[in-house]
């Protein structure tokens, strides 16, 4: 592993699985995700990605689409950020966990009804 090894993600086990978006000066991550320092991908990748992420966006991070897609694409790219540092509730023993009510899916549903047709006359722009 060398100091270039540097690739984006959740946290450092997320980065070495996805070897998706190299970021060698330390930055270029996508919302919600940071730079990790000697990651084992270069060990395997050689620099190119052979990420097998379901992201919505290109290597370098950058949203393709314009509008409510926009929005949408945005959204999906940190879906597990959300079902994982979002959508959390605390455990009788101090400890915060993901959340098995609130989850991406709903939130999505619901944002999705909110700018397309709207409730109570009220819509997200």
């Amino acid at each position: 592993t060398t100091s270039s090894s540097r690739y984006c993600g959740t946290n450092l086990e997320d980065a070495n699985a996805k070897c998706g978006v190299a970021c060698p000066t330390g930055k270029g991550c996508p919302f919600g995700q940071a730079c990790f320092l000697n990651t084992i991908c270069n060990a395997w990748n050689a620099g190119g990605s052979t990420s097998s992420s379901s992201s919505t966006t290109s290597s370098t991070g950058t949203i393709k689409t314009f509008g409510h897609a926009a929005v949408e694409e945005t959204f999906q790219s940190i879906k597990d950020v959300i079902n994982t540092k979002l959508f959390l509730y605390e455990t009788p023993g101090m400890q915060w966990l993901p959340s098995t009510v609130y989850r991406f899916d709903g939130f999505f549903d619901g944002l999705q009804l909110m700018y397309k047709q709207g409730v109570n006359g009220k819509k997200i722009y």
